[in-house]
């Protein structure tokens, strides 16, 4: 809702007579402490005093530097190339506010390229060493072959011809002009990694045209980091690839899709297998089979990415737990894998959500949407792989808490424009409005309260939104860990006496503990607590500012989607358990992308049945007699995440708008989007080198970001049109949020190629 005149700025305009409140709400406890000259021996002596009284070094302190630099600015200070008392004399010459700010955020470059510089040689490659930096001659052009590693004993590279970076006093171990420097990230355990035999490395290169295929390592040695590593594949919707020291087809199971599938078909799925997880292999005995999914009255699939299990399966690989089998309660798991058709013997490449069922006869079933590949392997393939799940996350904790952010704000107000009638639709409007600004300022008492660590503030929640535990709450041992507690040094009161009778040990005082929430104002009351707090409460409405992301009132949360288990849920109603409790009541409940008036509904949430001995947790069991998740933006069971809330005034609005579901002119709309977006690029041969040029070269289209862009544009044009469906305007902004929902599956859904 665009509402320029009252925004988060206003929190920054208060008065700051307000902290002396936050003072007054801080009471620390208070210690005592007794000295004795034994103990002022023992600070004396010069370990102790070394530990104790030694500052941080100026090494230290850039190595704290190093790791929030850039890479773009890491390559300006190993070039040595900035210099400060040219930039200081720009600075005093510029004019105007952006090339001011851009020359003072070099200058700061400068001073840590001047600090990094006046370290000695080994310094500086030791910080290099442990910041894990790669080098890469800045690339021109796309690959004209593949990489190939050099040879062992060669060092790093050298420049064809070297130039010098700025000054002719230049070191000689700078980096050189026409080169770059990167941080790669260490990706987590993969099927893909475990399959080469060796780690994966990522980076991101943002709109980069041309990204390098090969990397060099700038240090000598290395315990962890390969000396070179080359281009795997790249995710051209976010500009990101991924790097190894082995080539893609070293991996067996890249080499056995590329004889049964397109080069297209298998860069679409190689990032299933780049996923980071956990495999737990299958044994022979251990059954895999496929069962027809559940197709409603509507024509609709209702179980696509949905996968269950046996209990004597998943409590043999581990996969649930007797204790959990006994609460009666277990996680959900989130899944990638290799399997075998027991009837067909053909190889399966299948993701989604496992549920355990208790009395299942078959060890795993997979539903045919499951599936993204399937082939007959070859002998020594077959041979050699071992099937197994790859666990890629559990439902362990919650995804979250709902918030009222733009997109959701947006499709609320697409409801307000098929209200016919000019003045009901303005009212309906102004609830809008009124119900976004209370939740704006109740988000400003949720940021102070989390800010300072004091306990959130009271609101008023929804009657008739019910929570029911379903484990009874066991108390901690007695010998649980206790978290640090800190008194700070004015609160505690001081005592000199000649000797002490039970002293505490030197090795307990003098033992280092890391305060856990140095802001917590209540238990500190210090002014670093409140500087502190200060600092996260000023980020917080920055980060409100740029994307707002309100807080609702009442129950709840954002939890997994899970097609109904026993077969007993209406149309838009569901079970929801959530955090271990049984949720009750009337919910509003969407999910992301969030761009059309029909993609948040109201469901409502009943109690478990009487045969559900065996639930997951943080879950919301959606219905298959009516759409369930697929109604909400065409979501499916492959962990799709979905948000509810029993905020009153949110479903007393969903109730007075409508949805536009039955709306023929939106409806007509829905079915030319779908219609016009079937054609997918033409299968064509391609080499590994095409593919190779392709990752290398494809430009950053973030083609979710330009649809959702475009789409919000639509929505504000029918927002400030005094007759949307009548304009064309409303049908427009709804055509363009289909397009957006497509947009997100474009990636993986839609065949690319070169």
């Amino acid at each position: 809702v665009d509402d320029s005149d009252d925004n988060f700025n206003q929190f920054t305009r208060r008065d700051s007579s307000w902290a002396r409140g936050l003072l007054a709400k801080a009471v620390p406890p208070l210690n005592h402490i007794v000295l004795d000259d034994a103990f002022l021996d023992a600070l004396c002596s010069q370990p102790l005093h070394m530990q104790v009284l030694q500052p941080q070094t100026q090494l230290q302190r850039f190595e704290h530097r190093l790791a929030s630099l850039s890479d773009a600015a890491l390559t300006q200070i190993m070039r040595r190339q900035l210099n400060l008392a040219a930039l200081q004399d720009q600075l005093k010459a510029a004019r105007g506010t952006t090339k001011k700010r851009s020359i003072r955020k070099l200058i700061k470059r400068a001073k840590l390229s001047d600090i990094f510089w006046s370290f000695n040689a080994s310094q500086r490659q030791g910080l290099l060493r442990d910041a894990g930096v790669y080098i890469f001659e800045t690339p021109t052009t796309e690959p004209e072959e593949l990489p190939t590693p050099p040879p062992s004993d060669t060092p790093r590279p050298r420049p064809s011809q070297r130039r010098r970076c700025c000054r002719k006093e230049t070191p000689s171990d700078a980096l050189w002009q026409g080169w770059e420097a990167v941080r790669l990230a260490r990706c987590e355990s993969s099927h893909l990694s475990r399959d080469l035999c060796s780690d994966i490395w990522s980076t991101s290169w943002g709109t980069r045209k041309v990204k390098p295929c090969a990397l060099f390592r700038w240090s000598e040695e290395h315990p962890l980091q390969p000396a070179w590593v080359q281009l795997l594949f790249s995710k051209p919707e976010k500009g990101k690839c991924y790097y190894s020291e082995k080539a893609l087809f070293d991996s067996p199971v890249v080499r056995e899709m590329s004889r049964h599938y397109s080069m297209q078909d298998v860069y679409n799925r190689l990032p299933l297998l780049a996923t980071p997880s956990k495999t737990y292999e299958l044994g022979s005995e251990d059954t895999v089979c496929v069962v027809d999914d559940v197709v409603n009255a509507a024509g609709k699939n209702v179980t696509d990415g949905f996968a269950e299990i046996s209990l004597d399966f998943a409590l043999k690989h581990g996969l649930v737990t007797k204790e959990q089998v006994e609460q009666g309660i277990y996680h959900a798991i989130q899944f990638r894998g290799l399997f075998r058709d027991i009837a067909s013997g053909e190889i399966l490449l299948a993701k989604g959500m496992l549920a355990v069922r208790k009395g299942l006869q078959r060890a795993l079933c997979l539903r045919p949407k499951c599936i993204k590949m399937r082939f007959n392997p070859t002998a020594d393939f077959a041979a050699a792989c071992t099937p197994g799940i790859d666990v890629v996350q559990t439902t362990a904790a919650a995804q979250g808490a709902p918030k009222l952010n733009a997109q959701l704000c947006a499709a609320l107000g697409l409801r307000t424009c098929l209200i016919r009638g000019r003045a009901e639709r303005l009212e309906a409007r102004a609830e809008l409005r009124s119900f976004c600004r209370a939740r704006r300022q109740e988000t400003l008492g949720d940021i102070e309260a989390s800010s300072w660590g004091f306990s959130p503030p009271t609101k008023p929640s929804n009657p008739g939104a019910t929570a029911k535990p379903l484990l009874q709450q066991t108390r901690a041992p007695p010998d649980a860990p206790q978290a640090p507690h800190a008194v700070p040094f004015h609160r505690v009161k001081l005592t000199y006496v000649e000797r002490v009778e039970r002293p505490t040990p030197m090795q307990e005082l003098a033992a280092e503990a890391e305060l856990v929430r140095p802001w917590c104002l209540p238990e500190l009351g210090t002014k670093d607590a409140l500087l502190r707090g200060g600092r996260r409460f000023n980020k917080s409405i920055a980060r409100q500012n740029n994307k707002p992301q309100l807080s609702l009132r009442g129950h709840g949360g954002a939890c997994f989607a899970l097609p109904d288990l026993w077969g007993n849920l209406g149309p838009q109603c569901c079970h929801i358990i959530c955090q271990g409790r049984v949720l009750k009541g009337t919910f509003a409940v969407w999910r992301n992308p969030c761009m059309l008036p029909s993609d948040v509904e109201v469901w409502e949430a009943i109690d478990l049945p009487a045969n559900a001995d065996l639930v997951p947790d943080n879950c919301i069991i959606c219905s298959v007699i009516g759409d369930g998740v697929v109604a909400l933006a065409g979501g499916d069971y492959d962990g799709d995440v979905v948000f509810f809330t029993a905020d009153f005034d949110l479903l007393e609005f969903l109730a007075n708008t409508p949805s536009g579901v039955d709306n023929p002119q939106l409806r007509a709309v829905e079915e030319a989007v779908g219609a016009a977006l079937v054609q997918e690029a033409p299968v064509q041969e391609y080499t590994p080198l095409d593919f190779l040029k392709y990752c290398a070269t494809v430009p950053t289209l973030e083609t979710r970001g330009y649809t959702c862009a475009n789409a919000e544009r639509a929505q504000l044009v029918a927002w400030k049109s005094r007759k949307p469906l009548r304009s064309g305007s409303l049908q427009r902004a709804v055509e363009l949020g289909h397009i957006a929902h497509k947009a997100y599956d474009a990636p993986k859904s839609i065949r690319r190629g070169p």
